[in-house]
């Protein structure tokens, strides 16, 4: 049995890519090449979609592949011939279509393995892991101003002001591998308010700085 295990979940992509022509199989790889620094898995989907004429659930699934290959070449800490060739192994445990060309399939998942090491997809992916691998993923926010009434007398017979409140809602994930949102509010006034609006101004103005004199690297954020 081969060291690697091929998750279910992405287990058509092997399937798909196995089966492929020999020019599919390059313009996958021309597909991959053709990403620029920070481009996403939405990016490699449109790309593989575009320049490889896949529709879009099997595009879909050849994307799951190839992060998945980027994952399961990381962990292995082997060559590219070797992660290739325990691929095949473990590919071989589900794989129903016994008269493929191993040895073109193998020429292929090396290739991809080669192919990501050098392009901008691999310091992509480095990179996102880097922004996610935090708690308390920010997902949404919602203010909600509400209006209550001051009265002069304890039986509430006469209004005499009113007073805005603001409640804050924070939706957020523990970590990015988590399915489930939390909620938390946040009570405020209207001096809490300004000092939020400054405080995002004061970090939207520390980035610009940052990009400006950092200006020889690309800077790589979530779509």
């Amino acid at each position: 049995m081969s060291k690697i295990s091929i998750p279910k979940n992405v287990r058509e992509g092997f399937i798909y890519t196995s089966r492929a022509s020999e020019e599919t199989q390059g313009y996958i790889l021309e597909s991959i090449k053709s990403l620029d620094l920070g481009d996403s898995s939405e990016d490699l989907t449109s790309s593989l979609t575009e320049k490889a004429s896949l529709n879009s659930d099997d595009a879909r699934e050849v994307t799951f592949m190839i992060y998945s290959l980027m994952g399961l070449a990381e962990q292995s800490k082997q060559a590219s011939d070797e992660v290739a060739s325990e691929l095949l192994e473990a590919f071989d445990e589900f794989n129903d279509n016994k008269e493929f060309n191993a040895a073109a399939f193998f020429n292929f998942l090396k290739a991809i393995l080669d192919v990501v090491q050098a392009s901008s997809i691999n310091l992509t992916r480095k990179a996102y892991q880097l922004i996610f691998d935090r708690q308390n993923i920010f997902s949404d926010s919602k203010t909600i101003v509400d209006v209550r009434p001051v009265f002069l007398n304890e039986d509430a017979t006469e209004l005499k002001a009113l007073t805005l409140l603001y409640n804050l809602r924070i939706s957020f994930r523990e970590s990015i591998q988590s399915e489930e949102y939390s909620n938390i509010v946040f009570a405020l006034d209207s001096d809490d308010i300004q000092q939020l609006k400054e405080g995002i101004a004061r970090a939207e103005t520390k980035a610009n700085t940052l990009k400006k004199e950092l200006s020889n690297f690309v800077f790589i954020q979530p779509k």
